[in-house]
């Protein structure tokens, strides 16, 4: 690692973690547990299902050339089945049907 990754650490986490990039993946959670509901499959099955994909966005669209904002991604992404468990909490108030088979 170079000096030079502490220098750029904040505009490159700026980048990665800015608003429109945070909203995008919320949302994508939001929607890929919405679809989930389709899938006549058992919860767990369709926990993991999102958990992978929400895993797979993030490692696609959250990507830095600088190490310190990778490591952060890299612990975002072992929260994610607390983030994704977390919206879908929410989300059951809300939606109808959200959790029935």
């Amino acid at each position: 690692m170079s000096i030079f990754s502490f220098f750029n650490f904040k505009s490159k986490l700026k980048e990665v973690f800015s608003q429109e990039n945070i909203t995008e993946l919320l949302n994508y959670v939001k929607s890929n547990i919405i679809e989930q509901v389709k899938n006549s499959i058992d919860g767990a099955e369709k926990k993991s299902n999102v958990d992978n994909a929400v895993i797979t966005f993030i490692k696609t669209k959250l990507v830095s050339s600088n190490v310190l904002v990778n490591v952060l991604v890299n612990v975002l992404t072992e929260y994610v089945p607390v983030i994704t468990q977390c919206i879908y909490d929410y989300l059951k108030k809300y939606v109808d049907g959200l959790t029935e088979v």
